[in-house]
């Protein structure tokens, strides 16, 4: 072999072994060439789902905004085997609450022969099904969550299930507009023996 041709391959095994010639060669077997940084998706004009909006058929119970002062009737036997007939006062109030989804009215009901009670109450509609929803807790254990189709006249009345005293019942909840500044809110529930009068409130401004 010449010394021309020695040197040719000598040059060419230098270049080839070099730092600099492994960076500009193809990549490693088995690593996939990395691809150019690109945007995230929001950047680059990705739009998620849209944030439900509150139903506009709400609207219909903004009358109920605003404190009250309620006038109650309580039955016997309606809190509990044996409990007397009683009268009793009750206030509440009702704001938008949740991201205005919801009337939410926060009542305290105080009375002389039975214990006074807490609770709340969230009134909203849901368009998928075209129903307005009741749901309520208060400081006794009650759980009550009823539907109702909507207004007929100046009645909205609302059934669905309730858990109270420690049973399971059908309850029926009944709101009726008496005047500019007057409703009238009357419960019944249904424990095997068709629905009873549980209270009846008489409320104004």
């Amino acid at each position: 072999m010449t010394k021309t041709a020695i040197a040719v391959l000598m040059s060419f095994l230098f270049c080839a072994a070099s730092p600099a010639a492994s960076a500009q060669g193809p990549a490693p077997a088995g690593k996939p060439a990395e691809k150019p940084a690109g945007k995230p998706a929001a950047e680059a004009g990705a739009a998620g789902p849209a944030a439900p909006k509150p139903s506009p058929e709400l609207e219909t119970m903004k009358f109920l905004a605003g404190p009250w002062t309620c006038e109650t009737s309580v039955p016997a036997g309606a809190m509990g085997p044996g409990s007397p007939a009683t009268k009793a006062r009750t206030t509440i109030a009702f704001k938008k609450d949740l991201g205005g989804f919801f009337y939410r009215g926060d009542f305290e009901m105080k009375a002389k022969t039975t214990p006074n009670m807490k609770g709340s109450v969230f009134i909203g509609h849901q368009p998928a099904a075209n129903l307005f929803t009741f749901s309520a807790v208060d400081s006794m254990g009650g759980v009550e969550f009823a539907t109702s189709p909507g207004f007929q006249g100046d009645t909205i009345e609302f059934t669905g299930d309730a858990f109270m005293m420690g049973q399971k019942m059908k309850v029926r909840e009944t709101i009726t507009k008496a005047g500019p500044k007057e409703i009238v809110h009357k419960f019944e529930a249904d424990s095997g023996k068709g629905f009873e009068a549980m209270g009846e409130d008489h409320c104004k401004r």
